[in-house]
């Protein structure tokens, strides 16, 4: 009865795998090893791989104790975190401009809050920040709501504003200065 050598390589998932007789093996892997340029061979796939004689056994995996190598995980996208209260926004008016409008949901209040920021603030870039601020100043008169699905809705669903990536520079679209400027301010009136 002849030996029966049974060989697995595994060169990071290249899979070589053999059976036969151990002359025929021993051929095959000078071969290999010649084509095999050391200069592209990692070291730690340097070492001599095992042989083993087995009639029936299972080949073993070479490789069952090495980890795969670990796929750096992807960086997260800036989409601003938390809006955080802006303490350097002078609000003192924004209480009788809000007075002054009647507002029906969160998407005409961001308008109009964008409206006394750029309009009376004078600011040239509005970030959720200011808008957080807003709602958390006049928090006595309504709720705060997720600012940031606020301005999801009012850019998506309403089509009032558009923002940058990380809701900056947050700005009003020529259909939210209408809804405003034509809308809102004629509800004031009646």
């Amino acid at each position: 009865m002849t030996d029966n050598i049974k060989f697995k390589y595994d060169a990071v998932q290249g899979v070589f795998e053999y059976e036969g007789s151990h002359e025929l093996l021993e051929s095959t892997l000078s071969t290999l090893k010649d084509s095999v340029s050391p200069s592209l061979t990692a070291p730690h796939l340097t070492s001599s791989p095992t042989i083993e004689h087995a009639s029936s056994q299972k080949v073993e995996d070479l490789t069952k104790n090495e980890e795969p190598p670990k796929k750096p995980k992807p960086k997260k996208k800036n989409t601003g975190g938390k809006p955080k209260f802006n303490a350097d926004l002078d609000l003192l008016k924004l209480g009788d401009f809000y007075d002054n409008l009647v507002l029906k949901n969160n998407s005409e209040y961001i308008v109009a809050f964008l409206v006394f920021l750029t309009e009376d603030l004078k600011l040239e870039e509005v970030f959720s920040d200011d808008v957080f601020t807003c709602f958390d100043n006049l928090k006595a008169k309504l709720k705060t709501p997720g600012v940031k699905k606020a301005l999801d809705n009012a850019k998506n669903l309403n089509h009032f504003i558009d923002y940058d990536r990380g809701y900056k520079n947050i700005r009003l679209t020529t259909k939210g200065s209408n809804f405003y400027h034509h809308d809102i301010i004629k509800r004031k009136e009646t």
